[in-house]
């Protein structure tokens, strides 16, 4: 409950705050399902909802633009399948969490008219501070990761009235290797912006 009031309070922020400082940029939030795939889907093989972000664009012509992604995705589940760590084979009730902090520079191309429905397609390229914790009785085994970050995205925007969109979107994360384990996963968002 504490992290959806944290989101809320930073919204507020953005979409309040922000769209006075500057012309032709896009700011928003957004909120999703983020759902495992490949590898890490062997650790965690469940969706979840907990998947929040911040996004900044600046357009550097009328369907063109670039800027930043900042987003916080959150994973768990609880099983009692064998799993090996750090060259151990543990078994018995676990809990497993991945909390995954992507941080990206953004390109996008935009297709349509301004004033109705866009699609947009694009790229992140950055890097992902990856936490992956299992818990097994007293016993709690982490690893804390940075990896390489690449993240194809299309999407539409739709009007709201007074410098205000909505958007939807799917983003497909795979980072590199690090310490023997890479992480992909696809996330499907909602957000506003403000222009």
């Amino acid at each position: 409950m504490k992290t959806i009031r944290i989101a809320l309070m930073i919204t507020a922020v953005v979409l309040v705050a922000v769209p006075a400082s500057a012309q032709n940029w896009f700011w928003g939030v957004t909120w999703g399902l983020s759902v495992p795939t490949d590898e890490f889907r062997e650790y965690i093989d469940k969706e979840s909802w907990r998947n929040f972000g911040l996004e900044g664009r600046k357009f550097v012509s009328s369907n063109q633009s670039v800027g930043l992604s900042f987003n916080w995705s959150v994973f768990n589940q609880e099983t009692r399948e064998a799993t090996d760590l750090s060259g151990t084979t543990i078994a018995g009730d676990q809990f497993r969490y991945v909390n995954a902090f992507p941080m990206l520079l953004t390109m996008h191309q935009y297709i349509g008219d301004d004033e109705g429905m866009q699609l947009h397609l694009g790229v992140g390229v950055g890097t992902s501070y990856i936490e992956r914790r299992t818990e097994v009785g007293l016993w709690a085994f982490v690893d804390k990761t940075w990896h390489l970050h690449l993240a194809p995205e299309v999407g539409f925007t739709f009007p709201m009235g007074w410098r205000t969109k909505a958007f939807i979107m799917g983003r497909y994360n795979l980072t590199s290797e690090t310490q023997g384990f890479q992480y992909s996963w696809l996330d499907i968002r909602v957000g506003i912006v403000s222009l």
